[in-house]
């Protein structure tokens, strides 16, 4: 990761005594939203625009406000000048719009008094002069670079009238997840934010507003926000699960842990370098459009060694998405990595150009194996976070189902226990499924059975995220 994020991302987990996670993935979202529709990375026949979706996940008081708002605040900031332009805009237009009405309402009283008044016969009819013709001003738009809560026919207004593209900022996820199809009983507003993940043409049909049809050929849409665990374990079964929306998100699932009281404070340094690097690309950046008027983004393509790497890269995730061990939200959300892989490495190296001093965005400059590298550590880890939650999830619908084991079951697991704890060898999901498949059809079911286990006190967790094993209690009886 380039220096500058990683050192900012540090700062800001020590000052709030919280997981690096948090601001990492807040980071990347933030530097996503101010590059948006410039820059492409790939290659002609596979193209991954920068969207990244990141969602902070932990228990109320987990400090995952105070995060989105110190990373997220050079965005706000943006938005704040840009404000200010758009009043000292609108103000300039107000007048122009006054002057306008009222030289209109003199031209039209002199129209309806010559019209009654005959001409001469050595009279010519006058032509208006420009000055008694003036043009109609064009009301100014409020350019933004982030909102906070939007329908998708309002989101579709905002994307029209800011081409680069918009970040949705959330504090908590689920009241925007929650308010899909509220005012669309056809039930399509996922649709539309699936197509905005790829940056794909979004067309809304308006029946009783003006235009009738809002298109939007580059709909560029990062999101970040913040959600409790449980609730996304309500959000994410079932459709959510089903159409995609689940596998397009990267998640931040820290332990829960006591929030200590931090006497250093995010220094203003480090957050004036942080604002200085957002800025540098939001406006070093350029919106390059055709002769259709839409944004063309620049290709930037990796360099020979780095689509090696990607090639190996590809295999792994491919060997891990189609082995039986793995679950149906690992599979779909592997199938997403790929082009992960590819975004992060755009965002790490567009960062790295901006904090490097003369500052230019080469668009020829390719991305280099390093940088690849570093996406590629990002993603795996990310991979890891999604297994906890799978864990996590597995948990909760066993609380709420409470599903015992039966005898058969029970004895079967103990023995297999037992054989491992004498090669002094732990249990985990993945290896009870594999050794017993005639019992549990997916690893999500071994570890609904390894938890209910550890529950009622057969055995003891260890280790924690995607490496969650455990050993059996000796205090047990045969």
């Amino acid at each position: 990761m380039p220096s500058l994020v990683r050192d900012f991302a540090i700062a800001v987990a020590n000052s709030l005594s919280c997981s690096l996670g948090h601001p990492s993935t807040a980071s990347l979202a933030v530097l996503s939203t101010a590059i948006g529709n410039t820059r492409l990375v790939g290659r002609k026949d596979w193209k991954e625009p920068p969207v990244f979706w990141g969602a902070l996940i932990g228990q109320p008081g987990s400090l995952k406000t105070p995060v989105l708002k110190a990373v997220t605040r050079p965005l706000k900031d943006i938005q704040e000048h840009s404000y200010s332009d758009f009043c000292k805009e609108r103000q300039k237009y107000e007048t122009q719009k006054q002057e306008y009405d009222q030289q209109a309402k003199v031209n039209k009283s002199q129209s309806k008094r010559k019209r009654k008044e005959p001409l001469q016969e050595t009279e010519e009819e006058e032509i208006p002069n420009e000055c008694f013709n003036p043009i109609e001003p064009i009301p100014p738009h409020f350019k933004r670079t982030t909102i906070d809560d939007a329908t998708v026919e309002s989101l579709a207004v905002q994307l029209s009238i800011n081409p680069r593209g918009l970040g949705l900022i959330k504090d908590e996820l689920s009241g925007w997840m929650m308010s899909f199809n509220q005012y669309n009983k056809g039930g399509s507003d996922v649709a539309k934010y699936l197509e905005a993940f790829n940056a794909n043409t979004i067309e809304i049909d308006r029946k009783q507003s003006f235009p009738p049809i809002i298109r939007i050929p580059r709909a560029y849409l990062s999101i970040l926000g913040g959600i409790q665990p449980n609730i996304l374990c309500k959000l994410f079964r079932g459709d959510n699960t089903d159409n995609g929306l689940f596998s397009r998100f990267l998640f931040s699932f820290p332990p829960d842990m006591p929030v200590k009281l931090q006497d250093d404070r995010l220094s203003d340094e480090i957050q004036s370098q942080w604002s200085n690097l957002i800025w540098t690309i939001r406006y070093g950046l350029e919106l390059k459009t055709n002769e259709f008027g839409n944004s063309e983004p620049d290709l930037i393509e990796l360099d020979y060694n780095a689509w090696n790497l990607f090639h190996v890269v590809f295999e792994e995730i491919e060997q891990e998405r189609t082995s039986e061990l793995a679950t149906f939200e690992e599979k779909t959300f592997l199938s997403k990595m790929r082009g992960y892989v590819l975004r992060i490495a755009l965002i790490l190296h567009t960062a790295k150009q901006a904090q490097r001093e003369p500052r230019v965005f080469d668009p020829d400059e390719r991305i280099s194996e390093e940088t690849l590298r570093e996406a590629r550590e990002i993603v795996w880890w990310y991979f890891g976070e999604l297994r906890e939650i799978v864990n996590f999830s597995s948990h909760q619908k066993f609380i709420s189902e409470q599903k015992p084991l039966d005898e058969k079951t029970f004895s079967k697991v103990r023995q297999y226990f037992l054989r491992r704890a004498a090669k002094g060898e732990s249990v985990d999901a993945r290896g009870l499924r594999s050794s017993h498949r005639d019992l549990f059809a997916t690893t999500q079911d071994a570890a609904i059975a390894l938890d209910s286990l550890a529950r009622i006190g057969c055995c003891t967790s260890i280790g924690g995220n995607s490496k969650r094993a455990y050993i059996w209690n000796t205090t047990q009886s045969v």
